[in-house]
């Protein structure tokens, strides 16, 4: 689990002597249906347990595919069309047209005998656009989505292009593809490329790429199942493959135009929102399709759910944030005179709004975006945060200081520094600060005492610092090139590498693990002890922010490549592969990787 993949979790392999030339997956999902080179047909169990073979003398098997009901198979082979009951006794066959193309969908049948006809639309004018499509001379494969809202084709070239339902295209997607296919829902593309290995990658229904992953054998054909959740391959190393995508370790969501500058979830954990450079906020569903768009003019610095859910919080480079109500459809604006750096809600429900910007003033707010109290300084102000009972508000100034405040916008405090400070965080319990200093010293101050009551020489300029929110003894962390845990009396505990530097540090909810982001294009999981739990490798470019889901079992990261990359953390792997269903291994497997019962 050090290195998570975008691979879908194997499920089953169907073997048989040759190239296998077609798969499909019963109505009900639970059964198999390969065709091969090898002269045969043969259903499947979900588990590859062989149900029946459908012999064809020796010739070449080039479809196979269930019934409508599922409870017929038709194949064809030897410019034959041939249906079968489940038993593998003949029911009917018939000659393909002369100059016909090679492709069942054509064909139906009534359970008696095998029908001429277009199985997959009763609507005409869409089923006249898929006959329009076939007889296109560059055309190879011609897919329909079955609710008749997408159609994808490929031609003769390996151009994949992807259609509206009334032939209009939307997208050319992707080169020497060799085979497509559309989810039932007609939500998610697939298409396959071949070149040293075979990738099959993902595209939303307007075709943005959502994602892939590679298999090292030759696939020639893919079709998702019934319920979307599962895909079947077949390919040329004499197999089908049953991949399950409803439990994808990895899932990238779709890129924004320029880098992710945050990311994070929803408090039920549902929802993404992630902030980018393209002046764009957007809001996405677990499964990765968007939701909304949420514009400014500029460069969107943050986004946050506010505890409830119902509301998102943005901060631009535009000088506003902007508090964003979906349930009244309505956006407010909330105006800075300069750049807003950061907004948060309170912790009490988000009964307020807290702001900061480049104007010299963080800015005190209602839950309905009503200006209550301006905290002005004398340099720009870079964050801002609640204390955990909501009582007290800190500001971190380019003047060198941090400033504490009452909720009424009294300043209390003003800790001062010899040097920029770059981060600043208050403990659990809302009594201590701790503040980060370019001077590569961390300071602990008690919030009544104007001096610091514990510094940290981390050695190098200190750029981000947390507080573990685990009882019992305290854990401080501050992060340069390298994150160094701490106790209070300044004892360092551990010490976690980045190749360069970090940009975000987050404990979990319950203390007991770390997560790092860094400019060396990784995100890593630590344990208090020091010890890699998982290396978050994927993105290309510097991680902005990593956070933790509220419930545990998920990281999001983003990153200046434009992508947000939602991860499972490792316990939840752990988990999970306790009632997972595990693909199990033959007894010709057992023996060929010498394993021992």
């Amino acid at each position: 689990f050090h290195s998570q993949e975008l691979w879908p979790f194997y499920e089953a392999s169907y073997s048989h002597d040759k190239h296998v030339t077609s798969a499909a997956i019963a109505p009900d999902g639970r059964r198999i249906l390969t065709a091969s080179e090898d002269g045969f047909a043969k259903l499947w169990d979900e588990r590859g347990n062989l149900r029946q073979a459908f012999d064809h003398d020796g010739y070449e098997v080039e479809s196979a595919a269930f019934s409508p009901n599922g409870k017929q198979v038709m194949t064809l082979a030897n410019g034959m069309v041939k249906l079968w009951e489940m038993n593998g006794k003949l029911v009917d066959s018939d000659t393909l047209p002369a100059g016909h193309a090679a492709d069942l969908s054509d064909f139906s049948t009534d359970g008696m005998r095998i029908l001429k006809t277009f199985a997959g639309s009763e609507d005409e004018k869409f089923r006249a656009l898929i006959q329009r499509l076939k007889q296109e001379e560059e055309t190879y494969q011609v897919i329909p989505a079955a609710n008749q809202q997408r159609v994808a084709t490929i031609s003769s070239y390996g151009i994949a292009i992807l259609l509206d339902g009334e032939g209009n295209i939307l997208r050319s997607i992707d080169s020497s593809v060799v085979a497509a296919a559309i989810s039932p829902d007609g939500k998610r593309l697939l298409t396959v490329t071949v070149d040293s290995l075979s990738t099959i990658k993902f595209w939303d229904e307007q075709g943005n790429f959502l994602g892939d992953f590679k298999y090292r054998g030759e696939v020639n054909h893919a079709v998702f199942s019934p319920d979307g959740a599962q895909i079947l391959t077949a390919a040329n190393d004499h197999t089908a493959k049953l991949w399950d995508l409803s439990q994808k370790f990895v899932h990238r969501l779709p890129p924004h135009g320029l880098g992710v500058t945050a990311a994070g979830f929803s408090p039920d954990g549902r929802r993404i929102v992630t902030a980018s450079h393209d002046g764009f906020a957007r809001l996405w569903d677990e499964g990765g399709i968007l939701l909304d768009s949420l514009a400014h003019g500029e460069v969107v610095n943050a986004a946050a759910f506010s505890p409830d859910g119902k509301r998102i919080l943005t901060a631009s480079r535009d000088g506003n944030a902007r508090l964003w109500l979906f349930e009244e459809a309505r956006v407010l604006n909330l105006p800075h005179r300069g750049e807003v750096q950061s907004a948060i809600f309170s912790p009490d429900e988000g009964s307020r709004i807290l702001t900061a910007a480049r104007d010299s003033t963080a800015r005190l707010w209602t839950a309905g975006g009503s200006p209550l109290h301006a905290l002005r300084h004398h340099g720009e102000v870079m964050a801002a945060a609640f204390s955990s009972d909501g009582r007290q508000i800190l500001t971190v100034s380019s003047d060198s200081a941090v400033t504490l405040w009452s909720a009424s916008g009294d300043s209390i405090k003003v800790f001062k520094h010899h040097d920029e400070v770059n981060a600043a965080a208050f403990s659990p319990d809302g009594n201590q600060i701790l503040t980060a200093c370019a001077d590569s010293v961390a300071r602990l101050w008690q919030a009544e005492k104007p001096y610091a009551a514990q510094s940290f020489k981390h050695g190098e300029n200190v750029r981000r610092v947390a507080f573990s929110p685990a009882s019992g003894e305290r854990v401080l962390a501050t992060a340069g090139n390298t994150v160094k845990l701490w106790n209070e009396q300044g004892n360092l505990l551990e010490s976690l590498a980045h190749k360069y530097g970090v940009k975000a540090v987050a404990f979990s909810s319950d203390g007991q693990q770390i997560l790092t982001a860094s400019i060396d294009q990784s995100a890593k999981l630590w344990n208090v002890r020091g010890e890699l739990l998982a290396n978050f490798g994927k993105h290309t470019l510097p991680v902005n922010s990593a956070n933790f889901s509220f419930n545990g079992k998920y990281i999001i990261t983003a990153s200046d490549d434009g992508y947000a990359i939602l991860w499972w953390t490792s316990r939840t792997i752990f988990e999970w592969l306790k009632t997972a269903p595990v693909y199990r291994l033959t007894r010709e497997e057992e023996e060929r990787y010498e394993i021992i019962r």
